[in-house]
This record gives structure tokens, C-alpha cells and sequence, in this order.
């Protein structure tokens, strides 16, 4: 579905360090993204990022990770940074969306009743030539 909002942890690494050997040393002790957060209490600014946005809006090289994914699970993406999935959820279409297509049921609705009065008129219409 198009409204999948994704919530995700990622950690850039250090210059030199594989992602496979953090992901190997984080595995035994971190089982959701607060413990993810909790391994890594010295990140510098920026180094470690939790972020929840629309599928639609994230680079299309990490959605293809994190699809792959359960919640609580870690890969490597590229090869200086290890991503976590911290859950997934449907995205209410937001209000404005809602009020558009109300609004544009209720036009088809009243055109529908306009042409059945019209329809009707002309029925019972008497119409005389002089």
C-alpha cells in the first residue's frame, strides 16, 4: 500500500568498520530500536538517526533494505551504515484528502438527483404547437 509509514534507526559508521561485524556485535544485545539507541550512547551528532516517514519519501536503496525486514532486525546499507526496522503502520490519509473525496461524492450525489428531476420534468412535460 501507498500510505506505509516506515519507522527506522540508522547508524552511520566510522571510516573502516564493516557493517557485518557491527551488526554481529550489536545482534546478542539489541532487540528493538530503544536498545539500538541504548548500544550506542557515544554517537557523535548525526551519526545515529531514528526517522518515521511515508514509504514514499524514503530513497528507493532503503526501502529495498528495510522491505526485506522485521521490526527489530538490522542489515548493513552500503557499506557505512547499519539500518534497523523499527516498525511498520498504515498511514491515515490525512484530513484534507478525506474532506476532497466527501466533497466530490456529494457533487456526484447531487448531479445524480438533478438529472433524475430533469428526466422527470421533461416525462411530464405537455408540449403544444400553436
Amino acid at each position: 500500500s501507498k500510505n506505509v509509514q516506515i519507522d527506522y534507526a540508522k547508524l552511520r559508521l566510522p571510516t573502516g568498520s564493516s557493517p557485518a561485524a557491527e551488526i554481529a556485535r550489536l545482534k546478542p544485545q539489541v532487540d528493538d530500536c530503544n536498545g539500538f539507541f541504548g548500544e550506542n550512547p557515544n554517537a557523535a551528532e548525526g551519526q545515529l538517526l531514528r526517522d518515521s516517514k511515508a514509504k514514499r519519501e524514503l530513497p528507493s536503496n532503503l526501502v529495498s533494505v528495510l522491505n526485506t525486514l522485521d521490526p527489530g532486525e538490522m542489515a548493513p546499507l552500503g557499506t557505512d551504515a547499519v539500518v534497523m526496522l523499527c516498525g511498520r503502520s498504515e498511514a491515515e490519509p490525512d484530513a484534507e484528502a478525506r474532506d476532497q473525496l466527501a466533497q466530490q461524492l456529494f457533487i456526484q450525489r447531487l448531479e445524480s438527483f438533478a438529472d433524475g428531476y430533469l428526466s422527470e420534468l421533461r416525462a411530464n412535460a405537455v408540449i403544444r404547437r400553436p
